[in-house]
C-alpha cells in the first residue's frame, strides 16, 4: 500500500494544462502576424476535427421514411395540387 495509484486522466488533465500555457507563453512571444496566424490555423484544425466528429455520427443516423400512402405523402401530393 505504500505505492499510489495514480489517476490517469487526471494526468492528463495536468499535462494538456501544462501544454497549453506553454503554448500560450510562446505564443505570447512572437509577433502579432505570426499569432495570428497559429491562431487562425489552430481554430481550422479544431474545427475540422470538430466537423469530423460531428459528420461520423450523423452519417451513422439513419430517419424513419413515412410509409407510402401517408399523411405526409397526402399533404404534399395537396401541395402540388394546390401549386
Amino acid at each position: 500500500m505504500g505505492e499510489l495509484i495514480k489517476n490517469p486522466v487526471r494526468e492528463l488533465q495536468v499535462k494538456y494544462k501544462e501544454l497549453e500555457s506553454g503554448f500560450k507563453v510562446w505564443l505570447s512571444n512572437q509577433s502579432l502576424a505570426v499569432e495570428a496566424a497559429v491562431v487562425t490555423a489552430t481554430s481550422s484544425l479544431q474545427g475540422a476535427a470538430i466537423g469530423g466528429l460531428m459528420g461520423s455520427f450523423t452519417s451513422d443516423l439513419s430517419l424513419p421514411q413515412p410509409p407510402p400512402g401517408s399523411t405526409t405523402a397526402g399533404a404534399m401530393a395537396s401541395l402540388q395540387q394546390a401549386q
